[in-house]
């Protein structure tokens, strides 16, 4: 991943194309299901309003703000995967975004750029960092979350530009650390408040146990912020020696994880490895007995994180969700989000091959991967799963036929040891 260090940041979009002129495909199949129970969000153009943080937001599409003249830009993209019904699914993908961006978090990171970008000193609630002491994204990643992944292939190393404290005084964009942190917390802030809000709503329609993982990222400011619950998975495609490689940016949230174990068990839930379910572990409240016996339809999770789960939120089930973030650089294709039904069958670099592919021949990305997902499923007996996937480029189709295509005959030319195979 690219540092920080001596990269200028770019307010206005220059550190990636506009996301009118990205290539964006969405897919999703029920995959033998009686239903869906995935759903997706994808609003690529955000538009940050004035110094108070008002935000705008665009569709699918890329439609425009009613803030034309506002060239702040960001973009959300999200997938959720429901269990038990899609109430959970249906109910975060058309609020979590938007929970986001209401956050104080994403209010104070609209403000210091807006006031940037109106040539005014930004005001925040932290202090500037001390001259020489201004870190990487990665370190301050490392530092607000402490997540395996959260500064992954960044690169290390204090910011050795000169006057890096000054910065605030001379009235020069925040540093990157400080909108890192604003867009983790408004990440954090946001998916607390849809847990919360869809924690109600089950509460009265009386639906104890519906849920939903989910995966979705924020891009502001060249900054690409991820954040997770449970084993839905986001995919950075990365150009890397001739080869279109894929990045998984998140680690699934299992229930035997030592980390999620002991917050499971502590609070009077248990661990549960299911024959039927090919001994996977699942997520058992502790009043599963007492109320099964009483004629309950009890619900075990194979997740130990996730909206909703109203009922096992007592007994561990979180949805504090992982955070990482990875300031995106050259080498940066694109993304891929996608549920289980994708990534349970597929590695990052067997994501990356399909897009690539896809982009090659002037293929819908999506589409691909969906369908190459159903065949590989049932190629390898893996059952029945709702499929869907998001795939971001951020060139824009001619682009990325070109770049995919430059990247091919750069593997034509290796030596055939050097080669990765499909």
């Amino acid at each position: 991943m690219a540092s920080m260090e001596n990269e200028p940041l770019a307010f206005d979009g220059d550190s990636l194309p506009h996301p009118s002129g990205w290539d964006i495909s969405i897919a999703t199949l029920m995959g033998g299901r009686p239903r869906q129970e995935d759903r997706f969000c994808s609003r690529p153009v955000i538009h940050i309003g004035g110094g108070s943080g008002q935000v705008g937001g665009g569709d699918f599409n890329g439609g425009e703000s009613s803030s034309p003249t506002s060239s702040l830009i960001a973009s959300f993209f999200g997938v959720w995967d429901g269990t038990v019904c899609p109430h959970a699914s249906d109910f975060v993908h058309t609020r979590c975004a938007d929970h986001h961006l209401a956050s104080p978090g994403f209010s104070e990171y609209a403000s210091l750029v807006a006031a940037s970008a109106n040539g005014k000193a930004p005001e925040s609630g932290r202090p500037a960092a001390a001259a020489g002491d201004e870190a990487t994204v990665a370190e301050e990643v490392s530092k607000v979350d402490g997540g395996a992944d959260a500064s992954a292939d960044a690169g290390a190393g204090a910011d050795g530009r000169e006057g890096a404290g000054d910065v605030v005084g001379r009235q020069s964009p925040p540093p990157i650390a400080e909108l890192a942190r604003c867009l983790a917390d408004a990440c954090r802030q946001g998916y607390a408040a849809t847990d919360a809000e869809l924690l109600e709503s089950c509460a009265t329609l009386r639906n104890n146990f519906t849920s939903t993982t989910s995966v979705s990222v924020l891009i502001a400011s060249g900054i690409l912020t991820v954040a997770h619950l449970g084993d839905s998975r986001a995919i950075l495609l990365v150009s890397h020696e001739g080869e279109l490689r894929g990045q998984v940016l998140t680690i699934d949230h299992k229930p035997d994880d030592p980390e999620e174990r002991a917050r499971i068990e502590a609070s009077g839930g248990s661990i549960q490895y299911l024959h039927h379910h090919n001994m996977k572990p699942f997520i058992r409240g502790g009043d599963f007995e007492s109320r099964k016996a009483g004629g309950e339809r009890m619900v075990q999770l194979q997740y130990s994180r996730a909206f909703g789960g109203k009922d096992l939120k007592p007994f561990g089930l979180s949805a504090e969700p992982s955070i990482g973030q990875h300031m995106l650089g050259p080498d940066h294709v694109g993304l891929v989000l996608a549920s289980d039904g994708v990534c349970d069958i597929a590695t990052g670099d067997d994501i990356a091959a399909v897009v690539g592919d896809a982009w090659e021949k002037g293929q819908d990305a999506s589409d691909a991967l969906t369908s190459w997902a159903l065949q590989e499923r049932a190629r390898c007996n893996v059952g029945n799963d709702n499929i869907t996937a998001v795939v971001v480029g951020w060139g824009g189709a001619a682009a990325m036929r070109s770049q995919v295509a430059e990247l091919s005959q750069q593997e034509e030319d290796l030596p055939p040891k050097k080669r990765r195979p499909l």
